[in-house]
């Protein structure tokens, strides 16, 4: 949604998403989720103009923010259920593969108190043809 509330679609061209174990003293203290998208506007219902700079800035933040969130819940939800199904083990294992040696025994105890962090970066890049808004009439 843009400021004013009205929707805006936001089409993801890529996506890529690292996980990046953090290792200090021997010993794994966190785990970082850091994602970088990439999105095009591919359609905009709203009567404000949509393509300054600050709205734009506007829209990139809330993306991060909604898509953050997503993030955050699938994490939640891993750890509640134990389940390592969004890969933290197999990244240990593969950026730190004695720690892993360690710990992999234990993974089930460590897993669901382990503190992962996301971190989302977003751009939007195009607008495809759109040159205005649905509505929009630049103040002559």
């Amino acid at each position: 949604r843009d400021r004013s509330g009205a929707n805006l679609g936001l089409e993801i061209i890529q996506l890529v998403t690292r996980i990046k174990p953090v290792v200090e003293n021997g010993q794994l203290k966190e785990v970082k989720i850091v994602n970088h998208l990439e999105t095009n506007i591919d359609e905009v219902q709203s009567k404000m103009n949509v393509f300054d700079e600050d709205c734009i800035f506007y829209l990139e933040d809330q993306q991060e923010q909604v898509i953050k969130s997503e993030i955050e819940e699938c994490v939640r939800l891993a750890q509640k259920l134990n389940a390592d199904f969004l890969g933290i083990g197999k990244a240990v294992r593969l950026k730190h593969p004695i720690l892993w040696e360690k710990i992999k025994d234990r993974w089930n105890e460590i897993f669901p108190e382990l503190d992962i962090k996301v971190e989302v970066e977003s751009h939007v890049n195009r607008t495809y043809d759109i040159k205005e808004p649905t509505g929009y009439k630049e103040s002559e």
